[in-house]
């Protein structure tokens, strides 16, 4: 996995999952052709980006 495909991916999932009501996580790793955990590993890395200070207010919600 290169850093090019990551960030490929996480800018493909955020407007994917926020244009839905909710995407389960095998669905969007089989769309993203990565395996869950993979998956998993991206969205962690999402729940740290934000503006900062990063108060609450301005991080992405995520909930697995």
């Amino acid at each position: 996995m290169s850093q090019r495909d990551r960030l490929a991916r996480l800018l493909f999932i955020v407007p994917y999952v926020a244009q839905r009501d909710g995407v389960p996580v095998e669905e969007l790793a089989e769309k993203l052709d990565v395996g869950p955990t993979q998956l998993e590993s991206d969205i962690d890395l999402l729940s740290l980006v934000g503006q900062p200070p990063l108060t609450p207010d301005h991080l992405v919600d995520l909930y697995i």
